[in-house]
């Protein structure tokens, strides 16, 4: 399955590129280009996947229509990407590598390998994240550093510290959010499932789903403030913020949940990534380890995702 896997990872890194990208577009004072930019990454995402599955209306999509207004691209663009990872996640890799036949852009029928389609949109979307980048920097902001080695590589020398099992952490929260654990479905998946009335209501039980992920959210960040140096803050039960019992909901509330754990979760990861192995063995309190901690938040994840899980499938 390492095809899979491949492809897998680079989706994944273009979303974390595209989300920060996104972050950028929204302080730009004309972002009209840029949302033309990340429209057209989506809008091509999708006519991809519908000539591959030879749906009828295909070869009539536009690369380039509609423009999605600005409010709407991260909702859009984690729709895209995930059908997208669902369709690679039930194929084998020599599903993977075999030809697929499509319409092409002159009505003629035309063939490529999956693999090659898929990589397509994955370098077809850093091409033109490049455009938007020159677009932020003319506006006179600082584009962010987005390129692929600058998620993996870390200054080294003769004593620098392992840091591999703080990796093996930072796997452990990807394959919650977006891999294939063996417990089930991951994060992304599910939720992607779920739609904003069902996510609001509780279904008679004591917490809805956005209730759920927002109590996720929140006993996430007693370990974020934790790991930027902050050894006063504590999270508590009967903190409002924990469940938001006194909250009203709107379905427009969904999609900004999730945004909100996507954006948490790479905050606590890029954070994560900058200790190493003996940062595991501080203490964290009550004669417990960081390790320990981070290991509880691990756990408290997969626990709710299953509460998730269950409660969306009722119907």
């Amino acid at each position: 399955m390492f095809l899979k896997s491949y492809l897998t990872d680079t989706f994944r890194f273009n979303d974390r590129m595209n989300r920060q990208m996104l972050a950028k577009i929204a302080q730009l004072p004309d972002p009209a280009a840029a949302v033309r930019q990340f429209s057209h990454l989506i809008n091509s995402q999708n006519k991809w996947l519908a000539r591959i599955l030879q749906a009828p209306d295909a070869p009539a999509m536009s690369w380039w229509d509609p423009v999605y207004p600005i409010d709407e691209l991260a909702e859009r663009w984690h729709k895209s990407l995930q059908t997208w990872l669902d369709f690679l996640d039930e194929k084998t890799d020599q599903e993977i590598r075999a030809e697929v036949e499509f319409t092409g852009y002159d009505g003629s029928r035309w063939i490529a390998a999956l693999s090659d389609i898929a990589l397509q949109l994955n370098y077809h979307a850093i091409h033109h994240r490049a455009q938007m980048q020159v677009d932020i920097r003319n506006q006179g902001l600082e584009p962010d550093f987005i390129d692929y080695i600058g998620t993996r590589y870390r200054r080294v020398s003769a004593d620098t510290p392992s840091n591999h099992k703080v990796l093996e952490l930072v796997a452990k929260f990807e394959e919650i959010r977006s891999g294939t654990p063996w417990y089930g479905d991951n994060f992304q998946k599910i939720t992607a499932a779920v739609t904003p009335a069902r996510a609001l209501n509780p279904d008679h039980s004591n917490n809805s789903i956005i209730q759920m992920v927002w109590h996720m959210i929140y006993w996430r960040k007693p370990l974020i403030e934790r790991l930027k140096g902050n050894l006063q803050f504590r999270g508590r039960i009967e903190d409002p913020d924990n469940w938001h019992k006194t909250r009203t909901f709107a379905e427009t509330d969904w999609p900004a949940a999730l945004e909100a754990f996507e954006q948490q979760h790479e905050e606590l990861l890029t954070l994560l990534r900058e200790k190493d192995d003996a940062y595991l063995t501080t203490g964290y309190r009550d004669g417990n380890t960081m390790a320990w901690f981070i290991e509880g938040v691990l756990q408290h994840d997969i626990y709710h995702l299953g509460q998730i899980a269950a409660v969306g499938l009722k119907v």
